[in-house]
């Protein structure tokens, strides 16, 4: 399957809980739709934990397995802006964004 890297759900998790799809909060259900419609459009997950050095809130599990269930490619951000990528190696390095 060809993904379409300028199709992105950015998804973030405050350690506070709160969980955020391209800016707006949103509950687990509502994040379960938002990620069917992107799956829809071959897109890619772009994701974002606050505070990843510390433990991470319960609900960030439930928002990964949402992801894998949709089988839907996932770019791990160090940045709550999403401008840097996690590579596998544990790198960061800047996003390349086409404008």
């Amino acid at each position: 399957m060809k993904y379409n890297e300028s199709v992105v759900g950015k998804v973030a998790v405050l350690q506070s809980g709160v969980v955020s799809y391209n800016g707006e909060a949103v509950n687990l259900h509502q994040l379960s739709s938002k990620l069917a419609a992107l799956k829809a459009q071959n897109g890619v997950v772009w994701y974002y934990r606050e505070a990843p050095e510390g433990s991470p809130p319960p609900i960030s599990t439930q928002v990964i397995q949402l992801v894998i269930d949709n089988k839907i490619p996932i770019s791990l951000s160090s940045e709550p802006d999403f401008s840097t990528v996690v590579q596998s190696d544990g790198t960061v390095k800047s996003r390349q964004v086409a404008h």
